[in-house]
């Protein structure tokens, strides 16, 4: 192991502290496949080392006077770790000291936030019968461009390795491309979500080349006047596919998300050919949510084109998330959440105001011209509400016979169907019950047993 030379962590990946369970923790996140690489106190240590300015020398000797420990035990130390994270392609060697890496100071993050969705625009160049952000007009209280760029820095100096920028429609963001660049400077993995309306061969390589590494198109249906009537804007449908297209020939990451209806029950199961076929990456299926202009919607007619569908779509799912947890005997002991809102994930409204995720816009955590992201994080009066709202205790899924493999689903879904956070989110039970049926090993109470049927 030569003194000499200088070790740096790739750029992939993120270096984290935080607390879960009141117990400090550290890890490794990579920004592109989000599997951490848990780490001990000293490997955290170490690992903070390795921004390249620092020779092996130099960290051979902050070990020694840290830990007051001889030459060859130090060696020895640094040495395990080295190899392990060289194997692993987390880090790599170079001759020159030049600092290539910024490690921020250790804040206390509760939890594992993980991702941001900023909502750069409410204006929007389509009509979505089902929009559950009421897009179309700008506000008059958007945040300017400054806002974005400054927010950035906050989401990158708490280590959230995740960006979705999102709408509205982001595309009618004049400068998109310059955040895009920014964010994808940092250890950050920059995702967008767009309708694909503005994207032509230009724009996309504009995007990708600043840095853009997933992105999601809505495609509602396999015939144009499907998807046309649905989305409100004709040609839409052409322009979606076409992005798709444009895209993946790029080699980015493309997903699309397709809303479940009665006008496109019967489609789903040659537009998940399609998507084979041109090579999406992933595709969503969901029913039309009751929520903002969703509720003017046949949603409970979707919810059974989806319940119809799920064996179309299933194997999209990724079925080892369906784990067998044991909840029923832990919900005692501790409070337990049916998702990460809030601590896994935030959605940053345009005009600045911070939501557990953005389907639970009734709770404001608070307000970036107010606050720092970082404040409004780490307020605990702010995430009481959130709290009551996502806990499993005292909801209907407590008492359910598949909670261990459900969690409960979207507390959202729940307040948008029934008017209250502790009902059940149907759509997820459906789903897990036709998995259950399907795959999965005998569950007491659940094989054999319909999906439900809401009318």
């Amino acid at each position: 192991m030569k003194g000499n030379i200088y070790p740096v962590l790739n750029d992939a990946f993120i270096l984290r502290a935080y607390e879960i369970e009141k117990k400090e923790r550290f890890a490794l996140w990579n920004i592109y496949n989000t599997k951490p690489i848990e780490l001990n106190k000293d490997a955290y240590f170490l690992v903070r080392h390795f921004t390249g300015e620092y020779s092996i020398r130099d960290i051979i000797s902050k070990i020694r006077k840290s830990y007051s420990i001889s030459q060859n035990e130090a060696i020895k130390k640094l040495k395990l770790i080295l190899i392990e994270l060289k194997n692993k392609n987390v880090i790599f060697f170079q001759d020159k000291k030049t600092k290539k890496r910024k490690f921020y100071e250790k804040k206390k993050m509760k939890g594992l936030l993980s991702h941001i969705y900023v909502l750069l625009t409410n204006a929007c160049n389509l009509k979505c019968k089902h929009c559950s952000v009421n897009a179309g007009k700008r506000l008059k209280n958007e945040l300017e461009k400054n806002h974005f760029f400054y927010l950035i820095d906050q989401i990158s100096e708490m280590m959230i390795p995740s960006i979705t920028f999102t709408g509205g429609e982001p595309t009618l963001v004049e400068f998109l491309p310059e955040l895009i660049n920014y964010a994808s400077k940092k250890p950050m993995r920059v995702g967008l979500m767009t309708n694909g309306l503005k994207i032509n061969k230009a724009y996309a390589k504009l995007l990708v080349e600043n840095g853009l590494s997933h992105v999601n198109i809505s495609i509602d249906g396999i015939k144009e006047k499907t998807h046309d009537n649905f989305r409100g804007v004709a040609g839409s449908f052409k322009k979606a596919l076409e992005a798709i297209k444009i895209f993946r020939n790029w080699d980015i990451y493309v997903e699309t998300t397709t809303v479940i209806h009665k006008g496109n029950c019967d489609e789903i199961r040659e537009l998940v050919k399609l998507g084979k076929r041109i090579g999406i990456n992933n595709m969503k299926f969901i029913p039309v949510i009751p929520y903002k202009r969703g509720k003017a919607c046949d949603f409970y007619t979707s919810l059974q084109c989806y319940i119809a569908n799920i064996k179309n779509f299933k194997y999209y799912w990724d079925e080892t998330r369906i784990i067998k947890e044991n909840l029923k005997e832990k919900i005692t002991k501790r409070k337990l959440f049916r998702c990460n809102a809030g601590e896994g994930v935030l959605t940053i409204g345009p005009n600045g105001n911070v939501y557990p995720c953005n389907n639970l816009q009734e709770i404001i955590l608070g307000n970036l011209r107010n606050r720092s992201l970082y404040d409004i994080y780490t307020r605990p009066k702010n995430l009481l509400k959130l709290k009551k709202a996502i806990q499993i205790q005292n909801s209907e899924c407590e008492a359910c016979n598949i909670l261990d493999e459900c969690r409960g689903g979207c507390p959202a879904i729940a307040y948008s169907y029934f008017g209250s956070y502790n009902k059940c989110d149907i759509t997820r039970k459906a789903f897990i019950i036709e998995l259950l049926n399907d795959s999965m090993e005998e569950v007491k109470g659940v094989r054999g047993t319909k999906s439900p049927s809401y009318n």
